[in-house]
């Protein structure tokens, strides 16, 4: 009867523990989740409503995404522009508007992790993923950034992510949008962009030319006098009208084109090889440009160049003067050969395909609503934060974070607490049980045992000093500290995959360069 009113009570109590555990689950402080999504889901669901990611697994990735990106951005000032205070740079107005570096870092921040979010999403509902070789690809092109792997092993103990979700974020996932395309405007697509349409893409919308540059500033980077731009021009005009008159284009950018380099005066073999990469370019493919200038991802030539070569026919030249220097070009056949539009065709692909992602990629993101938590972003904004990447960190910050890593949430401690009070009140109820048991034998049973057969005696000593009441105040506590300190550390946890299966555009930042020239 005691063991059924023992079992009856752990029971009730393992029901109320439950309980006041879920509700502390479920309520999730402001500062503990990244972004909610419709009817305020907090976690990441494919369209089955298979969880891809908890809400705690997404405030890392935004954590992640803030520090990569502020970290990124300030070893590049403090580089290029040998900015010391980086915190105070943070302050400073990015644009005319008013908003601050800080502001921009938080905006870019908040597109990547949207992005990701988007992306991770939608390769899961249909059923894509990086393959091996792709993943090796995209990880030789992240190494050159220089972090090391040890800096990374220690970003990844910081931040509380494992190493593959630390390459799903920064190296994988952002470059989904590839995936997407093929699936949708690749061969066999749903709508499938043929190759008659990139051909046609090329013809009607691509230029190809060669040039003769004369700079206005001299080996020293010096703007030439007025004199000395004048030579310049009237050298221009001359290369122009021997060019009309029947002479070689090619023979005068050997000559005269300042982006000419004569090999036989390079000595170093490194150099040797990009400067007949540069010449065989300049002689043989020319510039291939798009309507909008674009020499390829991260070059722009000139505008009022591009607007020149696109009004010419085929073998027609002419001279441009631009802000640093006078052109002298001549346009050529964009089909001379078929490795000419080879060497185009992906780059024409993605510019049909990129307007159709686009729109396909604002609707995905629409849908799922996604709204950022404020409260929780400002926590890890860049003046929040420390450095973590380019930087090798001191022992002490490395213990500092490995104990913020490792210590207890608020509702972790609500749980705790309640478990700990929950086991203290049923050692007390069971300890009452027992001990009133025992009274009751000690009042009602004959200290000799009346069973003839087993003939033996039981003499008092053996049952130890009984209590004089039941209700004697025991001497054991329960120490709720103790149970916090037992529970700390999470570091011998069995790691489980925070995004299902791993091997599984913010968004993609690329800082593209110009050469305005």
């Amino acid at each position: 009867m005691v063991i059924k009113k023992i079992v009856a009570i752990v029971l009730s109590l393992c029901v109320l523990t439950g309980i006041f555990a879920g509700c502390a689950s479920s309520s999730l402080s402001n500062t503990e989740y990244a972004v909610t999504f419709a009817d305020g889901e907090k976690d990441l669901k494919d369209k089955d409503g298979n969880v891809i990611a908890t809400s705690a697994q997404l405030a890392k990735v935004y954590k992640l995404y803030a520090q990569y990106l502020r970290d990124f951005y300030e070893n590049y000032v403090k580089t290029v522009y040998a900015v010391t205070d980086f915190n105070a740079y943070l302050t400073q107005s990015a644009d005319s508007s008013g908003k601050t570096v800080e502001d921009y870092l938080i905006q870019q921040t908040q597109s990547a992790f949207t992005e990701y979010l988007v992306i991770k999403k939608q390769m899961k509902d249909l059923g894509l993923s990086f393959t091996d070789e792709e993943k090796q690809t995209y990880e030789e092109t992240y190494a050159s950034q220089g972090i090391s792997e040890e800096q990374t092993k220690e970003i990844c103990k910081t931040i509380g992510i494992s190493e593959e979700e630390y390459k799903d974020c920064l190296i994988y996932v952002p470059n989904g949008y590839t995936h997407f395309i093929d699936y949708f405007y690749g061969p066999g697509g749903e709508e499938e962009i043929s190759e008659e349409m990139i051909r046609n893409s090329y013809n009607e919308n691509y230029r190809r030319f060669k040039c003769i540059l004369l700079l206005k500033t001299d080996a020293s980077g010096n703007t030439l006098t007025t004199n000395e731009l004048t030579t310049k021009q009237q050298k221009a005009d001359s290369i122009l009208q021997q060019v009309n008159a029947g002479a070689s284009f090619e023979d005068f950018i050997k000559s005269d084109s300042e982006a000419y380099t004569d090999p036989s005066t390079v000595t170093d073999e490194e150099s040797l090889e990009s400067v007949n990469k540069t010449n065989d370019m300049l002689l043989n493919t020319g510039y291939i440009i798009d309507s909008n200038g674009s020499l390829d991802s991260v070059s722009q030539i000139d505008s009022s160049v591009t607007e020149q070569v696109f009004s010419m026919n085929v073998g027609e030249s002419a001279m441009i003067e631009t802000t640093t220097a006078f052109w002298v070009v001549k346009l050529y056949d964009l089909n001379e050969s078929e490795d000419l539009y080879n060497e185009k065709r992906d780059e024409v692909f993605y510019s049909l395909a990129s307007p159709k992602y686009s729109a396909k990629y604002t609707q995905w993101e629409q849908d799922m609503s996604i709204t950022l938590n404020e409260e929780f972003t400002n926590t890890v904004k860049p003046s929040a934060l420390t450095t973590l990447f380019y930087s090798d960190t001191s022992s002490d910050t490395n213990q500092v974070a490995e104990k913020q890593t490792t210590g207890l949430s608020v509702a972790q401690i609500v749980i705790i607490g309640v478990c700990a009070f929950v086991v203290l009140v049923a050692v007390l109820v069971i300890l009452m049980i027992v001990l009133s048991n025992r009274n009751k034998k000690k009042e009602t049973e004959p200290l000799v045992s009346t069973d003839a057969s087993a003939n033996v005696v039981v003499d008092n000593s053996d049952l130890g000093d009984l209590p004089e009441s039941s209700t004697e105040e025991s001497t054991s506590v329960i120490d709720i500290n103790s149970i916090n300190s037992d529970q700390t550390s999470t570091d011998d946890e069995e790691y489980k995959p925070v995004f299902g299966e791993t091997s599984e555009d913010s968004s993609k930042t690329d800082n593209d360069s110009s050469t305005n020239q």
